[in-house]
């Protein structure tokens, strides 16, 4: 005849312990991943959360579509932005950022002063992802657009379309 067992000893009741478990914890988790404020957010616009829905100002999306305004982006050899606007805007003092998909920690920026040529700020790394946002200094208008994966050109455009 053989002898019980000790429910301690028995893997199931482990198993059965461990699992509820594991869920109380990666809930918590979760739950304090969704309160936390700012560097969670990929977009690092201002953002107006009322009931369920997140409200952000769209205005200078529209104004940049109601100018027809857009941009194409590369980077010189030296890894610095090489921006080409159209004319009426070229001169302007600009903000450029490349904004990380996940960290707040991981963007970019550089700005170009009025009439000036040359950009000031961070050499962009090889291996930089995200989306670029160019803003004149008085943030009048946005224009948005990604990153190419070949590191190509990335095309600026406003981020909703005229009417």
């Amino acid at each position: 005849m053989s002898r019980a067992r000790h429910a301690w000893r028995e893997p199931m009741v482990w198993l059965m312990l461990a699992i509820p478990a594991a869920t109380v914890v990666a809930g918590m988790a979760t739950l304090r991943l969704a309160r936390a404020e700012g560097g969670l957010d990929a977009a690092p616009e201002t953002v107006r959360r009322t009931a369920q829905t997140q409200v952000t100002d769209l205005g200078p999306d529209r104004h940049a579509a109601a100018l027809g305004l857009h941009a194409s982006l590369r980077l010189d050899a030296r890894g610095l932005p090489d921006l080409r606007l159209p004319a009426a805007h070229a001169d302007a003092g600009l903000a450029l950022r490349l904004v990380h998909p996940t960290r707040a920690d991981g963007d970019l920026e550089w700005t170009r002063a009025a009439g000036g040529t040359d950009w000031s700020g961070p050499v962009v790394p090889a291996a930089a992802r995200g989306h670029w946002v160019l803003e004149p200094a008085d943030r009048a208008w946005r224009l948005v657009g990604t990153w190419p994966v070949d590191g190509g050109i990335a095309a600026l455009q406003p981020a909703v379309a005229a009417r």
